[in-house]
């Protein structure tokens, strides 16, 4: 009996290793037939899908209209406060001047919005598929783990309580799978939503993002040149103008409507909030830098412990191929490092929302 329970473990030990290779990876044949979707044709999708766009463009063709109009009613420029509907026409053809450039920053902030948040629903996908196949991994090391179990209890080599944890185990792993396949469903959603497939849609993803260190050398410098061309501090800095506008218009029309004095608080005001809105992206921009360098040393980290579990993994299949380790040692092994590479892959694709956001971080507030 006990030189049949040998047998029968041995050969349960035996079974070909069902756990294929990290799923992420596609075989070059397979992949030069398939002509996915890239982050810039999924950028364009919905780009050209978006209504909130298709509004924006609108309110610059009537603001254009309403500036030129204005334009051709204007006779004269005034030079000085003595013909006061001279220079009401004046100030309100200016006024619709800033209006008018004032959409056209709007429709530029939508657009760097819909790209980020489409290559973040993108990436999210890659995230989704990647905790997939893990879990489908780990669901095969368990039904391995799980059989092994049973045949040792079956011929009195292990405890119930044993092969009862790893029945729960087995049966955990399962259900794990079942969630992640649902993420994934659920990312596709949410991504044909904003390029405009249809909802069942499962488009190929044709890139994954390269990790690359971010190597920013003076962040100052970087947070300057942010300021400088961020289009929303710039809409802040055009709403002092709009109000000093408001000002000089009402001195010429002193006693109609709104007082003087409210017109000067309305310009502090908007003074107020463009100072906030640039310590505001200071503050972000900073946040997201050191977010980064802790993506990256913790990238790092990971792929010194890959390195590690592929050289341990390595030993035991050497060992498994002489007879000395078991199936069951070579699938646990294996799953190891496949956790790790799903872990790196799932820090670059975090490291690439963030990068993104660094580089544009208006891109993550409303316009």
């Amino acid at each position: 009996m006990k030189k049949a329970s040998s047998i029968i473990l041995s050969a349960c030990l035996l079974l070909p290793l069902a756990v294929p290779a990290y799923a992420a990876e596609v075989a070059p044949a397979a992949a030069a037939q398939q002509q996915g979707l890239t982050y810039q044709g999924a950028i364009d999708k919905a780009l050209n899908k978006s209504l909130e766009l298709k509004n924006i463009q609108a309110d610059i063709d009537r603001s254009f209209e309403v500036k030129n109009n204005l334009g051709r009613s204007l006779s004269f420029v005034p030079t000085g406060p003595g013909n006061q509907g001279a220079n009401s026409a004046y100030m309100g053809v200016e006024k619709a001047e800033i209006g008018y450039q004032m959409t056209q920053k709007q429709l530029e902030i939508k657009k760097d919005q819909i790209a980020y948040s489409t290559r973040k629903a993108y990436n999210a996908i890659l995230q989704a598929q990647s905790k997939k196949q893990l879990a489908l991994l780990t669901e095969k090391n368990s039904e391995l783990q799980n059989n092994i179990s049973f045949y040792k209890y079956q011929y009195g080599m292990a405890s119930l309580v044993d092969s009862d944890r790893a029945q729960k185990n087995y049966a955990a792993d399962k259900k794990n799978s079942q969630v992640a396949e649902t993420n994934v469903s659920s990312s596709y959603q949410t991504f044909n939503q904003l390029v405009g497939l249809e909802t069942k849609a499962v488009p190929q993803l044709a890139e994954k993002p390269d990790f690359k260190k971010l190597n920013e050398s003076d962040l100052d410098n970087h947070i300057g040149r942010v300021i400088d061309t961020n289009p929303q501090v710039w809409l802040a800095n055009k709403n002092i103008d709009l109000a000093q506008v408001d000002v000089k218009l009402l001195n010429y029309n002193s006693g109609q409507g709104e007082s003087y004095d409210t017109k000067k608080l309305d310009l502090e005001k908007n003074q107020n909030t463009y100072a906030n809105a640039k310590e505001q992206i200071d503050s972000a921009v900073r946040t997201l830098y050191y977010n980064i360098l802790q993506i990256e040393d913790q990238y790092s980290v990971l792929e010194q412990k890959l390195e590690i579990a592929q050289d341990a993994y390595n030993t035991l299949k050497v060992q498994f191929d002489v007879g000395l380790a078991t199936k069951a040692d070579l699938s646990s092994a294996r799953l190891s490092v496949e956790q790790l590479k799903q872990q790196l892959f799932e820090l670059a694709l975090n490291h690439d929302n963030l990068v993104e956001a660094y580089q544009k971080p208006w891109v993550l507030s409303a316009s």
